[in-house]
């Protein structure tokens, strides 16, 4: 099996959509930590694929102190 990584177009969550996932009610630790993961992801915009190969090089800091995130977004396809 053979990938092809394509820059792909981002889709975000409506405001109904990430209010849904961050007042979710769950018992588990786990899954709240991964709900809130997955909530900081889409604020940011951004796939778990894109969030897991994140590096200290796509993260920036401007002449403000704000933390930047330079990274596109790509799409694996199965040949």
């Amino acid at each position: 099996m053979r990938f092809k990584q394509t820059p792909v177009d981002t889709i975000y969550l409506t405001p109904k959509e990430l209010d849904a996932i961050r007042y979710k009610k769950l018992i588990l630790n786990i899954l709240k930590m991964c709900v809130m993961y997955s909530y900081s992801a889409a604020l940011q915009g951004m796939a778990f694929s894109d969030v897991k190969s994140l590096k200290k090089e796509h993260i920036s800091t401007d002449e403000d102190g704000i933390t930047w995130i330079h990274k596109k977004n790509v799409q694996k396809q199965i040949k």
